[in-house]
């Protein structure tokens, strides 16, 4: 008897650990959203094999003015992605299972331009970006 109390045991703590890892993935992608969008050249047409990278606001320069978290890149590094995608034939690509927050969404194609977005991921939603190639000018913009 004491066979099957053994047996029943192990069975009930396989289901009890089963369990704790539905409720923990679930609670997981309830923190998450998903990035959809475009990458376009300068004549609309959907552009392909663009590389695309989802980067926290707060470690962009000219994103939100607060104090960089501890896990910043230091200056003059460029910030970790969060996400990266790479578009398809027709310039679509998606990123899921992206952590809520405010980020910038950016891609340079050699030849063809760069493009640069703010995007709101929120929890259990799709945003949805467009970016539209334009010729980078060289330097920075002189003050009037």
């Amino acid at each position: 008897m004491s066979g099957l109390k053994s047996s029943a045991g192990r069975i009930v703590l396989g289901l009890a650990v089963v369990m704790a890892m539905a409720f923990a993935s679930a609670a997981r992608a309830a923190d998450t959203g998903t990035v959809e969008g475009k990458v376009l050249g300068k004549d609309g047409a959907g552009v392909s094999g663009a590389k695309v990278h989802l980067i926290k606001a707060s470690d962009v320069q000219g994103g939100k003015k607060e104090k960089a978290p501890a896990a910043a890149a230091p200056a003059g590094e460029k910030p970790k992605p969060v996400a990266e995608a790479e578009s398809g034939a027709d310039g679509a690509f998606t990123m899921k299972d992206v952590p809520a927050g405010e980020y910038v969404i950016a891609t340079n194609v050699k030849g063809q331009g760069a493009a640069r977005a703010k995007v709101e991921v929120k929890a259990g939603e799709t945003a949805k970006v467009e970016l539209t190639l334009k010729e980078r000018t060289g330097g920075k913009k002189k003050p009037a």
